[in-house]
């Protein structure tokens, strides 16, 4: 066997071209087509043993054959026959690629092919599907070739679709035996199917070859039956014309002056019965003086503007040049006959003078060569016509009185005459020619070239006239599909049946008989494996029963084996060390003995629904059950019972261990894992807490103010407590005493005050945590309402006091979630009291900033940020803007008297009332010493004055107390500037409220002095 796929390819490759070359011999019922295309069980065969790489030695194989055998390729151009060759390679690799994937996928059994189905499947798959594209393929050939078109089709793509069905039905299995013949099935095959199928083989190909010989021998009588017949008829036609011919002669020869109505008589009835012969004329012979004489004699017998004409370079009709001699038609049946038509003068043409001269010369008949009269308006193609030309003597023709009379023109037609010919056969597949041969070769009829195949032939010479023509039969490829059902179709279907029927007969029987054979053998053997295995499990059983005993009677784990009643039929060793039982005194008892109640009761129930249902309860599964000791004492067991059947009755195996020391190490280990997930999850949430802790200080260390921070401690509040409510209280910044007021609160903490004294917090009082719980008879703190229930308040100190307090409802709670609530309690209060104590500061030193320490009003540095913000403002809204400046009058006259404790009284008590009497919207400031100044936006100069004087009484009245003594009338002076729009300036406005001040100390004090009046 040839392992090398490099070397099998060019193997497939010759034995493929040399399967072609041999069935090249066998020739089909289609020219072109074999009898049986045996390079496609080759290639088939090829593809299954081989694969895609057969592909090489097909593709090759088959250029070789088509190259070098194809009937078909060979009766093409070269060129053709090339592409042709390229494509029906790829046909042959496609036809056995296809035919081998539909075999494997298809045909189960193509591998042994033991049944009639398997075969006709092969058959079907391999042969009549990938057949068609075979078959496409030669019917695509033949339309792209140039040896005719295709006059049946449906016949070619049968011939070439056979030739591959039959080559597989055929040869197949032949070669599957020869290929596969050390496979024991295929070799018995060797004498049963490849012999005989192989005999029959070699007597269907010579039947073939003698049904190719008879059929070639009847289509050769048919065709030289044909070719006489035509030669014949064509001979006929000749005389015909010929005797038509001779009878015009003697017409003419015996009339001295004849008539045209008796001419045109005598030529009707002889051109009916001669086909082709287009016109019979009478043609004198006129010299040159005579022309008038004989055009006046033609006009006088009626045909009007008669004259000699001719032909010239562009086909027209004009009038015939002066010669000596001339011929023109003067009497014509039919008289239009073109281009012979009357008064046209022969002798302008130099073939048509030839033959005239011949005539002269001879003075016998001539034919003239062929000339190719115009087309008529129905036909693509000219008409080939010849003359058939007698002289006209008067007298004897060889006396020495006998004169020239004229000359008979018969036009003959060769279309004509030819269809006349083959009127009355069928030249179906036959190629009929007419050649004068006369002067080397002209055609005559067709008027195109016929093709000259390798097919049967025939030629015959004719004498017509003074020429020779020769008449030419060709057969075509279509000649043997015209002769009704050959006897290569018949002998072609047949054997495709024949085979069909005869392999799969012989494939079933042989594959039976062996298939027989085999099972026979299979049969013994396994019936000797049987015993075999018989006694090996015998010898087996044996030492597993010694092993068993052995394992039953060592295994730790306690065995009990019970019948279907739960009586114990065995025990173990190791129940006797679980229970307390002996063996002995086991067996025979009910195995729920060793069972405490309830199973002891529920037991024989369980059993018998199992024998009644087949309802399992604790068959087949691992459970854990209670045992009873015979002590009484009752010990978890893990029991495991399965199912025992044999022939006689049903046993039931458990196996029991006991799980005491187990039990209680997992009731150890979870306990533990309790305690190891309760530390987890508190770390879990010690460290949740932590990161919320951290974010609130982060939070709180970014707040701007105390409402800021609020919020946060709010949120804060409510994330880490859920579900819980309270409130801080908290003093105002800078103050230790007094009412501590709301600063946070969440949930509902309607039953907390809102605001109280730091005595009524114990928290506070005692500068520690405070907690009340309901099991707890402590005094409540008396901003807490009764129904709170449970609290905590918690005092946020700041250097040993407090500055808040914090309290919580915190409802009802296990000691050790009080702990972890105080412990977390404690830690978001030490970050709310240090928010707390840093915005406190901030806002005590904002405060120290901007206002003055003995007035509270505001600082000159917070005028100034005031005036140029309201100056702003009143430019944008195109607003008035005041500024008053006010100075006490003789203020250093007061210290000087009553000390600087009374001023500073006096300036305490003039502040007061300044921010009382403007608006909220007016701002007052201490300027410095004894002056203030005041921002009046959007207020009129007299509205401002107005107020000043009115203030300037109201001062007037106050009393002040130095020690015993009193003293009043203290007074002021005011200067007030008002500007509007965009001319405000900061500077020139405080500047005018300044110098108006001045004009009003000026004017002898206690005034006011608008700037500008």
């Amino acid at each position: 066997m040839i392992e090398s796929q490099w070397v099998r390819q060019p193997v497939l490759a010759m034995v493929y071209a040399v399967a072609g070359v041999v069935a090249s011999l066998l020739p089909g019922p289609v020219p072109g087509e074999l009898a049986i295309a045996l390079p496609a069980a080759v290639a088939l065969l090829a593809w299954l043993a081989c694969g895609r790489w057969a592909v090489i030695g097909i593709g090759i194989g088959a250029l070789v054959f088509g190259m070098i055998s194809d009937p078909l390729l060979l009766s093409m151009p070269r060129q053709q026959a090339v592409v042709g060759a390229i494509v029906m390679a790829v046909a042959a690799v496609a036809q056995a690629g296809v035919g081998a994937v539909l075999t494997r996928r298809y045909v189960p059994g193509w591998r042994q092919l033991t049944h009639v189905l398997d075969a006709l499947r092969l058959f079907v798959f391999a042969g009549a599907l990938p057949a068609v594209l075979w078959a496409l393929a030669r019917l695509g050939v033949r339309s792209f070739s140039t040896i005719g078109a295709i006059e049946q089709p449906g016949e070619v793509f049968l011939a070439g679709w056979l030739s591959q069905l039959v080559a597989v039905i055929a040869v197949m299995p032949v070669l599957l035996t020869l290929w596969w013949w050390r496979v024991p099935l295929w070799r018995a095959r060797l004498s049963t199917l490849a012999v005989p199928a192989g005999a029959v083989l070699l007597a269907v190909l010579g039947l073939f070859r003698i049904a190719a010989d008879v059929e070639q021998e009847r289509h050769a009588a048919r065709f030289e039956a044909l070719a006489s017949a035509i030669s014949h008829r064509f001979e006929d036609r000749v005389s015909a014309m010929m005797v038509a011919v001779d009878a015009t002669d003697r017409f003419l020869e015996s009339t001295l002056a004849p008539s045209r109505r008796a001419f045109r008589h005598q030529t009707e009835i002889l051109l009916a019965r001669a086909p082709g012969l287009a016109a019979l004329q009478w043609v004198p012979q006129v010299q040159a003086q005579e022309r008038a004489a004989y055009e006046a004699r033609a006009r006088a017998d009626g045909i009007d503007g008669f004259a000699f004409r001719e032909f010239d370079g562009g086909g027209q009709l004009v009038p015939a040049r002066l010669r000596d001699i001339h011929y023109p038609v003067f009497f014509s049946v039919p008289r239009q006959a073109s281009p012979f038509r009357l008064g046209v003068d022969l002798a302008a043409s130099d073939e048509w003078m030839r033959t005239i001269e011949r005539v002269l010369d001879s003075g016998l008949r001539s034919v003239s060569a062929v000339s190719f009269l115009a087309a008529p308006p129905d036909q693509a193609q000219a008409d080939p016509a010849v003359l058939v030309v007698s002289p006209i003597y008067r007298g004897a023709p060889d006396a020495a009185e006998s004169s020239l009379g004229g000359l008979t023109v018969g036009v003959l037609r060769v279309a004509p005459m030819m269809a006349s010919v083959v009127a009355e056969f069928d030249l179906a597949g036959l190629r009929l020619s007419l050649v004068d041969i006369t002067d080397g070769e002209a055609r005559l009829y067709p008027a195109h070239d016929v093709p000259v195949g390798d097919g049967m032939a025939m030629s015959e010479t004719v004498s017509v006239g003074d020429r020779m023509w020769q008449l030419r039969l060709v057969e075509d490829p279509l000649f043997t599909l015209a002769g009704g059902v050959p006897l290569m179709w018949i002998a072609l279907v047949g054997s495709a049946v024949f085979f069909a029927l005869l392999h799969g007969f012989l494939l079933t029987v042989s594959g039976q008989r062996v298939e027989v054979a085999r099972l026979i053998g299979d049969g013994t053997a396994q019936l000797r494996r049987e015993v075999e295995e018989r006694r090996r499990v015998e010898a087996t059983l044996r030492q597993s029963e010694a092993r068993m005993s052995g394992v039953f009677q060592a295994v730790l784990d306690g065995i009990v084996i019970i019948d279907e009643h739960g009586t114990i039929d065995s025990v173990n060793p190791a129940v006797a060390s679980i229970f307390g039982w002996s063996p002995e005194a086991l067996v025979g008892q009910n195995v729920s003995m060793l069972m405490p109640e309830p199973f002891r009761s529920h037991h024989d129930g369980y059993l018998a629904d199992f024998r009644r249902t087949g309802h399992r309860h604790t068959i087949g599964f691992n459970r854990t059950v209670e045992g009873l000791r015979k002590n009484g004492s009752r010990f978890p067991v893990e029991l495991t019972v399965s199912e025992l059947p044999l022939t006689q009755r049903t046993l039931f195996v458990g196996v029991m261990r006991d799980i005491s020391e187990r039990v209680a190490s997992a009731e150890q280990s979870r306990q533990f894992n309790e305690q190891l997930q309760d530390m987890v999850s508190a770390l879990e949430r010690r460290d949740a807490e932590l990161t919320e802790l951290n974010r609130i200080n982060e939070q709180l260390m970014a707040c701007k103010d105390r409402a800021e921070a609020a919020e946060v401690v709010r949120m804060a509040m409510r994330r880490i407590f859920p579900g819980s409510s309270g409130r801080i209280l908290a003093y105002a910044p800078g103050v230790r005493d007094g009412l501590l007021t709301e600063w946070v609160s969440w949930g509902d903490a309607s039953g907390i005050a809102t605001r109280c004294h730091g005595g009524d917090c114990w928290a506070v009082r005692q500068g520690r945590s405070y907690e009340v719980v309901a099991s707890e008879a402590l005094v409540r703190c008396a901003h807490v309402a009764p129904e709170v229930g449970p609290y905590i308040c918690l005092p946020l100190m700041v250097q040993g006091q407090a500055q808040a307090v914090l309290t919580l409802a915190c409802g009802s709670s296990t000691e050790r979630q009080r702990r972890n609530l105080e412990h977390l309690l404690t830690a978001v209060s030490e970050s709310a009291n240090l928010a707390l104590s840093n915005l406190n500061l901030r806002e005590i030193l904002h405060e120290q900033v901007l206002r003055d320490p003995l007035t509270q009003l505001y600082n000159r540095r917070y005028m100034e940020v005031t005036l140029d913000s309201e100056v702003k403002r009143a430019r944008r809204n195109g607003s008035r803007l005041g500024c008053a400046v006010i100075d006490l009058d003789h203020f250093k006259a007061i210290n000087d008297a009553y000390g600087h404790d009374v001023g500073d009284e006096v300036l305490r008590r003039i502040a007061d009332l300044l921010q009382r009497w403007f608006r909220s919207t007016d701002t007052v400031c201490r300027y410095g010493g004894e002056e203030f100044v005041v921002v009046l936006p959007e207020q009129a100069a007299d509205a401002i004055a107005e107020r000043l004087t009115a203030l300037q009484a109201h001062f007037a009245d106050e009393i002040f107390h130095a020690g015993s003594r009193r003293f009043a009338r203290c007074t002021f002076s005011a200067g007030v500037a008002v500007e509007a729009g965009d001319a405000i300036d900061a500077t020139a406005l405080l500047k005018q409220a300044d110098t108006a001040l001045y004009q009003a100390k000026a004017a002898g004090r206690n005034c006011v002095i608008l700037a500008g009046h």
